[in-house]
């Protein structure tokens, strides 16, 4: 939702009601980045990439892997161009994936990460599934038919 917030205060500004020509500032709107890199912002192959190297990751960290060889695994673990990705590039994804300013040090707080990040939060929503799915049991019981 705020993502989609930024790019409707960008449709409105002023400066995209004085241009002429949208598809100059179509990525502007959209948020992209003015440094272009590599691979396609809207290949969404690449952003399941990224996220299944995360995971891929986060299973070589909890397995107690420091985060060099958690990276190098994970990324080998891939298919394709990712799997041949220069160790900046699959950092800055980690800092994508897990919304990081700055990289955790080691391992150990690398596992911090991921359980605050990415397990806790998991966790929480299977156990409010849970307890709903108990209310609805228990209340579909107690009215009668």
């Amino acid at each position: 939702m705020p993502y989609l917030a930024q790019c409707s205060e960008r449709m409105l500004s002023s400066t995209a009601r004085r241009t002429s020509d949208l598809r100059k500032h179509l990525p502007w709107v959209l948020g992209f980045p003015k440094k272009r890199g590599p691979g396609n912002l809207l290949d969404p192959d690449r952003a399941q990439q990224k996220t299944w190297f995360a995971f891929n990751f986060a299973a070589e960290i909890r397995k107690g892997n420091d985060p060099v060889t958690a990276r190098r695994n994970a990324c080998d673990a891939l298919d394709g161009k990712a799997a041949d990705v220069d160790d900046k590039t699959l950092r800055l994804w980690l800092l994508e994936e897990f919304n990081l300013k700055k990289a955790p040090a080691n391992t150990e707080q690398w596992k911090k990460t991921i359980d605050e990040r990415w397990f806790l939060p998991v966790l929480m929503s299977i156990d409010q599934l849970s307890r709903r799915l108990h209310f609805m049991q228990t209340e579909s019981r107690e009215t009668p038919p």
